[in-house]
């Protein structure tokens, strides 16, 4: 299905009427109109997402469904990607989901209590993405029960948590996960039992795919006979995926098929203060986000798609249920991303979702090798860039006729030399990034906006759209209004309206598990939901994410600073890879903590400081050298004031840590988001040297400061 063009000047339309005191018109995109209904249906009657499989089994059969690269033990090795069909995974979901049936009336699964209305029960899943991951899934789906994934980075504390607040009876994971579960069987009462995805009993050289905490790929740090036995003394019963398929094939039993009403998914937020939030999708959801989602991407049947970005998030669930959708071939990763290049390699995806953490990355990379390299190299690389950057700005498209040939073409063998389209979500991405890529890979590049209580697909960008710094309209299953936010002074009679991104239709979730409270702040009377994030309607009427209600503090001298608007700015300072910004009502000035890049901070010290700087030099630089601090306060100044920050948005000190920011030391969420309240005590004594620092007068001071004084 191709996109139809749309007029880029005038993207949006209000919704006639909608107009009222303190907000927005109601906005829709212009695909959707403002008369017909949201799309829930894109005329093939799918209402699940297993009607949504069987509709693609029954037209691309044939066609490669999952791939994985399997490792050869005798020559230690991984070797090329072999797959399944869409007619062979439609076997293997219909027998496991059978076999399920019957391991949860075995171990009394099926009598443990609903957490739920609609009567459904939970089926758990722990492991990094690989087929058995969306089969057992669907497997599940297919017995009307709902699915809840465990990130595979979560602590202890946290699994006890979300298997406790859903009920989980029965876990699928990979087994390098069943130690981890066995030892926390007292704090898991309901559990009865555990799949693993690996097999407990094989000599086999050939194995599926790997499991990061193994030293092996497949391999467990206990045999399976020993695994079986300890859990049976933990009163669990623990079973292989081969044994639940076995099951199901001996003894069929008929699907037990959910309505559209019926949950999906409990899918946790990654909250970044306390416990996560169990946000329910049902299968309504979930197809209105892909069908929203897919209307503008338009996958096709030949495409090819690696998964890497978390199954447990809903970015990746949605992104994979429309290439379901469109019997696009699924390509998984080896569960490193250390690895994922060469995965790339390997596969040669024609479409790549992915995130702005990836992608920084691989623009840094792309630019030191490129416009910043030395020589005729770089001088070749700056006329190319310009010449399609200025093609871009014309909006005459991401290719060149000369360039590509020379230079180009070559870039694109990064990503395995076929992407013909990336989608960037989950995060802002700045639009030099943006607009570089674009040309460097010769392909389109859309930008998605949405969150786990949209099931992902809020806003998107358009076909033939190359203006950055924008996340697009809204899908046709969606609207838009903004709300004022008076104390952060955003009023929708701004000139271009501003205010909290507020969002309605189909895609909306059904509210958080077990907490009516934290449901009815997010969820108003009339089903719109408050985002928390600030948008700005532009006048071809696109939105911009401009700041963020929820984490914004006040200053002693009364000014509200949002901070994660801040760090998205610094963080574009090509030497710096993380950022964390502080500041209290008891303080009138901000402080920061910056993780150096180690690629390329090296180099860049070097220039600051006049001497080489090697890697191993890091860490005494960092914590020796006050200049630098010197010279980085200055430079993020100097961005802040490009990016139109007021001074009192400006950070006043520095300090570096070379330990980045991580989901192991409780920093960031299994999202890679910033855990506020984490950070600040992390970093407390840090941030107290800080600002006595800048009460005593030895804080670094930039060259713009020491100018005004």
């Amino acid at each position: 299905m191709s996109q139809a063009k749309i007029d880029l000047k005038h993207q949006t339309v209000p919704v006639p009427g909608s107009a009222r005191p303190g907000q927005t018109a109601v906005y829709r995109s212009k695909r959707a109109g403002v008369t017909a209904s949201l799309l829930v249906d894109d005329g093939t009657g799918v209402t699940t997402c297993y009607d949504n499989f069987l509709h693609t089994v029954e037209r691309y059969g044939t066609q490669p469904a999952f791939g994985y690269r399997p490792y050869d033990r005798l020559k230690r090795e991984h070797g090329p990607y072999v797959w399944e069909s869409y007619n062979q995974v439609a076997k293997r979901i219909e027998d496991f989901g059978a076999g399920l049936t019957h391991l949860y009336a075995e171990t009394g699964a099926d009598q443990t209590a609903s957490p739920v209305p609609s009567g459904q029960r939970a089926f758990g899943i722990y492991a990094v993405n690989r087929p058995e991951w969306l089969i057992g899934e669907l497997g599940a789906h297919r017995q009307r029960l709902f699915s809840v994934a465990l990130y595979d980075t979560l602590g202890p504390e946290t699994i006890e948590f979300i298997m406790n607040h859903s009920e989980v009876p029965v876990l699928l994971l990979s087994a390098d996960k069943i130690p981890t579960i066995l030892k926390l069987r007292e704090r898991l009462p309901l559990l009865r039992a555990i799949v693993s995805m690996d097999p407990l009993d094989t000599n086999a050289d050939m194995v599926p795919p790997p499991t990061p905490a193994g030293p092996l790929p497949g391999s467990m740090p206990v045999s399976g006979e020993v695994l079986r036995s300890w859990a049976a003394e933990k009163g669990i019963k623990l079973v292989d995926f081969a044994e639940v398929e076995q099951a199901g094939r001996e003894r069929p039993v008929p699907p037990q098929l959910p309505s559209h009403a019926d949950l999906a998914n409990i899918c946790y937020t990654s909250g970044t203060t306390g416990n996560p939030k169990g946000a329910i999708l049902t299968h309504r959801n979930l197809i209105a986000a892909m069908l929203g989602v897919q209307e503008a991407l338009s996958p096709r049947n030949d495409d090819c798609h690696i998964s890497y970005l978390p199954l447990a998030h809903v970015f990746e669930r949605v992104s994979i249920i429309s290439m379901i959708h469109n019997g696009v071939a699924i390509g998984f990763y080896r569960g490193d991303t250390a690895t994922l290049l060469d995965d790339i390699a390997a596969l040669r995806p024609t479409v790549f979702i992915t995130v702005p953490r990836l992608l920084n990355r691989v623009y840094d990379k792309l630019t030191a090798a490129t416009i910043h390299a030395p020589g005729l190299v770089g001088a070749m690389a700056r006329r190319g860039i310009a010449s399609k950057l200025q093609r871009l700005a014309q909006n005459q498209g991401v290719t060149h006729p000369l360039w590509d040939r020379l230079l180009f073409n070559k870039i694109r063998q990064v990503l395995g030399g076929r992407v013909r389209l990336i989608l960037t979500g989950s995060a802002p991405i700045g639009g030099d990034v943006l607009s570089f890529l674009r040309v460097a890979f010769c392909c389109d590049i859309y930008e998605g906006y949405g969150q786990t209580e949209n099931a992902a697909g809020a806003c998107i960008t358009q076909a033939g759209e190359y203006l950055p710094n924008h996340v697009g309209v809204p899908t046709k299953c969606g609207e838009v209004k903004l709300v004022d936010i008076p104390e952060m002074n955003y009023f929708s009679t701004d000139k271009q309206p501003r205010g909290e991104l507020c969002l309605r239709g189909p895609h909306i979730f059904a509210g958080y598990l077990k907490d009516p409270e934290k449901t009815r702040e997010a969820l108003d009377e009339d089903g719109w939901l408050h985002t928390g994030d600030v948008g700005r309607l532009n006048p071809n009427g696109t939105f911009s994410i401009i700041d963020r209600k929820k984490n914004i503090f006040k200053l002693a001298q009364g000014e509200y600073v949002a901070p994660e608007k801040i760090e998205n700015i610094y963080v574009t300072h090509p030497s710096i890879a993380q950022v964390f910004v502080h500041g209290d009502s008891l303080q009138s000035q901000l402080v920061s903590v910056v993780v150096p890049d180690p690629e390329t901070f090296p180099q860049w010290a070097s220039e600051k400081l006049g001497r080489t700087i090697t890697p191993a030099d890091t860490p005494r630089v960092c914590s020796e050298e006050l200049a630098l601090r010197e010279r980085l306060l200055d430079e993020l100044n100097q961005i802040g004031r490009n990016a139109g920050l007021h001074g009192f948005e400006q950070t006043r000190n520095v300090r570096f840590d070379i330990v980045p920011f991580s989901v192991e030391n409780n920093l960031l969420t299994p999202t890679f988001k910033l855990k506020r309240m984490e950070c600040r005590e992390y970093y407390r004594a840090q941030i107290d040297e800080m600002y006595e620092e800048l009460a005593n007068g030895t804080a670094p001071s930039p060259a713009a400061t020491k100018a005004k004084l």
